[in-house]
């Protein structure tokens, strides 16, 4: 190994403090660089000679490099409804190349992200009888896999105060082609919103490991302010970023035939059949503790759409929408006990819950957004004790009755303090 590939790397130099922790870095950091070249049987240790009178310290690593590890050979195993291609295509490890555990773990992540696999086994033995360089370590490197079953078919129940009863329904076949692809439909049904899926999703595409959906959808939503009914196809792709942010982006072409409820004709707002179309693309980064019942973290996505009509839109137009979650326990402020009388966690009686959301849209050319593309708020999702879509502008229709318009704005701002009220059953006392 070159001397200064390893002095660049190693966090401690001539006439640095001299810490301990500093020198076990340093040590991770030898080890590391030899693990990657296939030697992983390095051993390393550090000797210190003081010079109390100089107030130094002379430090020599010790290094015992051992046997280069190669790939002489790679077997799979298990492999029955994927393509013995798909599987290579994941990973990075060819014969004749050093042994490289990093590798052998980024293989492992990406054959699980595939949700194919309930088993990814990689052993690794060495290949002896027939190596005659003493200083070189033959390899073979053996991958196990076990796939889950091709099929899946969920469904549900659920009550909701705004909405009433509803159900869902959702068809998969997970190993498509066997390339992992998952091809499904899903349905939805309930007082307000009644939609059919029909998609296709890919895991992987090519060597940049991007996942894309596509998804033809036909919809029909009733609410306070519209009828709409949504018939179009969408293609996303998405991207894992460093920090936990992830990247999605992608077309989305929808054809919108709506109705005012019970409105006076006015052509300035109402059109009946109108194509939308549009470039999306959305920032998420989650680091909640859990999704449907966090105590602590922060949630946020914002998503920008760009809309012309040299994309298909009759109306051009651009949009952004945006929302950010924090939770945070709030026991320990209280001086409400947070762990057992063995030193387990206490799950938080006390939450304060924070949410912004913000949207801005404008229409090109100076024409009205259709109420399908506003933004609305009010009811149990955005603001309690308003009605849904109640809380914005409201205007009075020929039955009399006021019904919300939408807006090109949107700002809500909530503040939440959730605790128990039974033992038995969690509820959530709110401040908003």
């Amino acid at each position: 190994m070159g001397f200064y590939t390893l002095w660049a790397a190693i966090p401690t130099s001539s006439g640095s403090f001299y810490s301990p922790d500093s020198l076990r870095n340093s040590l991770r950091a030898i080890e590391n660089i030899y693990h990657r070249r296939g030697y992983n049987d390095v051993f390393t240790s550090f000797r210190v000679v003081l010079d109390t009178p100089n107030a130094l310290a002379h430090l020599t690593f010790q290094i015992t490099e051992g046997r280069q590890s190669f790939i002489e050979s790679i077997e799979i195993e298990g492999y029955q409804r994927t393509s013995l291609r798909f599987v290579t295509r994941q990973l990075d490890l060819e014969t004749g190349d050093v042994l490289n555990f990093e590798k052998i773990n980024e293989g492992r992540r990406r054959l699980y992200a595939t949700g194919v696999y309930s088993t990814v086994d990689f052993q690794t033995e060495e290949i002896v009888g027939n190596n005659a360089d003493p200083a070189r370590k033959n390899m073979r490197v053996r991958l196990r896999l076990r796939e889950n079953a091709p099929y899946r078919l969920q469904y549900g129940l659920f009550y909701d105060t705004d909405r009433g009863p509803g159900g869902i329904v959702e068809a998969q076949s997970l190993n498509v082609m066997g390339r992992a692809s998952n091809l499904g439909v899903r349905l939805r049904y309930d007082a307000e919103l009644r939609e059919g899926r029909l998609y296709y999703r890919q895991p992987y595409i090519r060597d940049l490991h991007l996942k894309m959906d596509v998804v033809a959808f036909a919809q029909q939503e009733i609410r306070a302010a519209y009828s709409a009914r949504r018939i179009g196809f969408s293609l996303t792709q998405e991207r894992a970023l460093p920090r936990a942010f992830r990247l999605d982006y992608g077309y989305r072409y929808d054809h919108v035939r709506w109705e005012p409820e019970h409105v006076v004709f006015n052509p300035t707002i109402f059109q009946a059949n109108v194509p939308v179309a549009r470039l999306t693309a959305t920032l998420t980064r989650d680091k909640r503790d859990h999704v449907l019942d966090a105590t602590r973290g922060e949630f946020s996505a914002h998503t920008l759409e760009f809309g012309p009509r040299l994309l298909g839109s009759e109306i051009g137009f651009a949009r952004y929408s945006g929302q950010y979650f924090r939770y945070v326990p709030l026991d320990k402020f209280l001086k409400l006990p947070t762990r057992d009388t063995e030193g387990n966690p206490l799950p938080a009686r006390f939450v304060y819950a924070g949410a912004m959301r913000l949207g801005a849209t404008s229409s090109f050319a100076g024409r009205e957004l259709i109420s399908p593309e506003r933004f609305f708020a009010g009811g149990g999702t955005t603001m309690r004790g308003f009605d849904q879509d109640m809380l914005g502008p409201l205007v009075t229709y020929d039955d009399g009755k006021l019904r919300p318009k939408g807006g090109e704005g949107l700002f809500i701002f909530n503040n939440e303090i959730r605790f128990p009220i039974r033992a038995s059953c969690t509820e959530s006392g709110f401040l908003t």
